[in-house]
Order: C-alpha cells, then structure tokens, then sequence
C-alpha cells in the first residue's frame, strides 16, 4: 500500500515537474477531513492564481515512507488523533530527521495545543474553522516557504526536491552531462549544462561568475589570483583559468568587491 502510494506520488510530481508550484501533504485518517482541507484548497488556488499539488494521506506512514524516499513537502497539514502514529510523533520524527516542512496541525482538539507549539507548530487549526482562518494561516505558510527560498536554488525531479543555499556553493564543474555543485558540506549533481547552471544562478544571485568552461565560481570564495589559477577559501582546490576569461574574470571581481566596500 505504501509503495502503491509512492508511486501515485511519483507520478504526480512527472506530471508537474519543471513547474512552479507549492507542495502540500494532507495526513488524515479521516477522508472527510481530507475532502474539506482539499476543497479549501482548491478555492485558494482559484482565488489566488497559486500553483498548488496536494498529495492526501490517510497513513502518516505512508507519508514518513515518501519523506524518507526524497519527497519534499513544502507545507504538511496534520492530523493528531490518528490510530497508527499520532500527529505529534509524526512531528517528532520529523525533527529527528531534520524535515523543513511548515507544519500545520488541523484537529478537532484544543488540549494538543501547548505541545504542539513546544514542538514548534507554525499554527494550530481547528477543524471546521471558517475558509477566512485557513486562507490566512496558508498564506502566512506560503510567505515562509517564499523566504526560505530566497537565495536557494532548488533541484527538482520526479521524486524530490532539493533547496541548496547559494551562498554554500563553492564552485561548480561540468562532468560528462551532469554539472557538478561542490558546497561546503557535499556534492550535489544535476543533469543540466553548465552554462545553463550559470544562468540560472545569475538569476538567484550576483555571485557566481564561469572563469573556464568548464569551472563556476562563487566570487565569495575567490582568496586569490595566482597566474592563471584562482585559488579558494575553504576547498583545497585550486581553479584554472580560461585565456579567454582572464580579463571578464578581473573586472567581476573587482566589480564584486566594490559593491561591497
């Protein structure tokens, strides 16, 4: 049943990918309570013009299993009284696993409250509450996710996404037809051409600059020039550069440093 799931999940991520778009998980045992919270989101997706896929849940599971798997979440609406693993536990071994999903609690029961925010709930919604609340606490959800998208650049596939801090990526190199990210704390590959890595970061940030054909550098990390070859801070990499880049390198990187004297 949880792979069958998995699958559905997978398939609606195919069908979206390349989109913008807000992903939201629904974990409630009840399907009526799924009906209401999918009804509401609907009309706010209409009223609002917003790019919203909503994958229900009536195991919570099933949704830990698609989390482990690589599904991201940008907001999760969950239940507490559940039979199998309550909401709380849910958001338990969501922190253990260091999940940055926004959590809303949606229950029927005002005695989970005090836990919920010691568990750090971004709000707590009564069921049945009037389309006025939940349109309100969505839209403070979607604010949050907006913020903390602000200078990531995000990785999406058919089965996850992946938020990288922009100011983390030291360099970028081409290998074969991935491009290759090299942050402080790992390597990430993406099936994408460099230049159009370069491009896309342009867009995000003002930092990062091709110096070879083969090579990104975040200007950040740039400690000196020696020759032809950039040597970086915090990476024992040394980077060449291209004879046909020398001088645009130059001029970015003084350009870069007087913006921010």
């Amino acid at each position: 049943m949880i792979r069958k799931n998995f699958v559905k999940v997978e398939a609606a991520f195919m069908e979206k990918e390349g989109e913008a778009m807000y992903q939201i998980a629904i974990c409630d045992d009840q399907q009526s309570s799924i009906d209401e919270l999918v009804r509401n989101l609907n009309y706010y997706r209409e009223k609002h013009n917003t790019d919203i896929l909503e994958i229900p849940y009536q195991n919570p599971d099933g949704l830990l299993h698609d989390i482990e798997r690589g599904i991201h979440f940008d907001i999760i609406f969950l239940d507490i009284e559940m039979p199998m693993i309550n909401g709380l536990e849910v958001m338990r071994e969501l922190a253990g696993a260091q999940v940055d999903s926004i959590i809303i609690i949606v229950s029927s029961h005002l005695q989970y409250s005090i836990e919920a925010i010691e568990l750090k709930v971004f709000r707590y919604l009564m069921k049945g509450c009037e389309e006025e609340m939940f349109e309100r606490y969505l839209t403070a959800a979607l604010k949050e996710v907006d913020v903390a998208k602000e200078d990531k650049y995000t990785i999406s596939t058919a089965r996850k996404k992946i938020l990288i801090n922009c100011e983390d990526i030291i360099f970028c190199y081409k290998e074969s037809k991935m491009s290759v990210m090299v942050t402080r704390n790992e390597t990430t590959k993406e099936r994408k051409a460099l230049n159009k890595l370069l491009t896309d970061l342009q867009e995000i940030c003002d930092y990062f600059i091709m110096v070879e054909r083969g090579y990104i550098v975040n200007m950040h990390y740039i400690e000196k020039i020696c020759g032809n070859e950039i040597r970086l801070r915090k990476s024992a990499q040394t980077i060449p550069i291209g004879s046909t880049y020398d001088r645009e390198v130059k001029r970015a990187l003084n350009e870069f440093w007087r913006k921010r004297k």
